[in-house]
């Protein structure tokens, strides 16, 4: 699931500063697929996340739940942290869809947490409020299912 055609690039892209912020790098990603998509609780395909990669990669900085850029030879993949030990780490997207994938630690070669996600979906349908809503609708039409069955 490669977030970038080439994802050998990732170490010539610019860094990022951001106001009122000192002290971290931060690099920016398009979102080119849809491992975080359908599910209104992550970025989309072309959103940009921006996110900043501690100089040595350790398990022990990784936080479970939380969204990261996972770095490795051979892809990129913005899943969050299930499971973490010491030789391994789970990952899951919130894409239905898509499995949960386990990385050993040597493959990853940066894990970049994500802070700030830009996207053109403001308001959308696809937004987390609107599927909140379409639940909500569904649960009544269930309940007035249910209470007039003899």
């Amino acid at each position: 699931q490669a977030y970038l055609s080439d994802h050998s690039i990732v170490s010539t892209l610019p860094y990022l500063s951001i106001p009122l912020v000192k002290g971290k790098k931060y690099r920016a990603f398009e979102i080119a697929d849809n491992a975080m998509h359908s599910s209104g609780l992550g970025p989309e395909a072309g959103d940009v996340v921006v996110g900043v990669c501690p100089d040595k990669f350790e398990v022990g900085n990784t936080e479970v739940d939380k969204l990261y850029l996972f770095e490795t030879e051979k892809e990129l993949l913005l899943r969050r942290v299930v499971q973490k030990s010491l030789s391994q780490i789970t990952l899951r997207a919130s894409n239905l869809n898509e499995y949960q994938k386990v990385l050993s630690l040597k493959d990853v070669k940066c894990a970049w947490q994500l802070e700030k996600i830009i996207t053109k979906n403001i308001g959308s349908e696809t937004s987390l409020s609107f599927k909140v809503r379409e639940l909500e609708s569904e649960m009544s039409l269930l309940k007035a299912r249910i209470s007039s069955k003899p």
